[in-house]
């Protein structure tokens, strides 16, 4: 895992968006070799541009692999299912659906709460979205899965960053923080189910020189990561998929919506209290 202590933002690269999209590229297509197995892996696929790119690229590199896609089917189809289903059809992915029944939700929240630290809320939602993912993946036979953790920490990706007065330093911030934040939820919970986590992303040498990018090529009114998005476009993935406006996995995939009805149909007001009444199963 990527090392915290000799990162820094400074010195600014000063060098011309094109020439940054190059060398980014570059650093990320290496990271990707390094990572890809010569066995067959997945890729936790939520349509999103850092999915996307990690699917396309990966296919390259080695086509054996397999996508998954979770979602709580409820009323409406969840978002990140129509795109990630769209995506899948247009780049030949194979894509593999994991569509979440409300009568399930309990027991894999009750899984994810025994296996993580802290759980709350959003650890428990997205911990439900990793666990399908994995525990699917090693039904098909795979152990190493890929996914986009750390894109929005070195890209400037939260409401967060929109805010900071220094975009970069708070980049730095969050990465430092996204051990006892994302970490610490996914890993032991892929580790639990033999999963090994690939994140390319989390590549040294990418972190390093991410950190130093000018912030005016990460973020602006509109849209934010906008550097490795245009990466993204760069190497092939539409303009369309590629700047996608992206609710979080909890949100996109609406496990979020599968946790608050199961909450209410328990009679909690609240899905905190819901959650908290787990515990008893720890």
């Amino acid at each position: 895992m990527f090392q915290t202590d000799d990162l820094s933002t400074e010195p600014e690269i000063k060098k011309s968006e094109e020439e940054i999209i190059k060398e980014l590229k570059s650093l990320f297509l290496n990271s990707m070799k390094n990572l890809v197995p010569k066995e067959k892996y997945g890729v936790m696929f939520s349509g999103g541009v850092d999915s996307s790119l990690i699917a396309i690229i990966a296919k390259q590199l080695n086509p054996n692999l397999t996508c998954y896609t979770v979602a709580y089917e409820g009323v409406t189809k969840p978002e990140d299912l129509k795109v990630a289903e769209k995506i899948a059809k247009e780049y030949r992915l194979d894509l593999e659906v994991i569509r979440l029944r409300l009568e399930d939700f309990e027991n894999y929240a009750k899984k994810v709460n025994s296996i993580i630290d802290h759980p709350d809320v959003i650890r428990i939602s997205v911990g439900v979205v990793t666990y399908l993912a994995c525990e699917r993946a090693v039904k098909d036979g795979i152990k190493i899965l890929f996914g986009g953790l750390g894109s929005e920490e070195i890209f400037a990706g939260y409401q967060r960053h929109k805010k900071a007065v220094d975009i970069n330093k708070e980049c730095l911030e969050g990465l430092k923080h996204l051990e006892e934040r994302d970490i610490s939820r996914d890993e032991p919970i892929a580790r639990d189910l033999g999963i090994k986590l690939a994140v390319p992303f989390l590549d040294q040498e990418l972190i390093k020189y991410a950190l130093r990018i000018p912030s005016k090529f990460k973020i602006d009114e509109e849209n934010n990561k906008i550097i490795i998005r245009k990466v993204a476009e760069s190497l092939g993935l539409k303009h369309e998929y590629a700047f996608r406006k992206k609710l979080a996995a909890q949100y996109g995939s609406a496990i979020d919506k599968a946790l608050q009805k199961v909450s209410k149909q328990k009679g909690f007001k609240f899905k905190s209290d819901y959650l908290n009444s787990l515990w008893a199963f720890r």
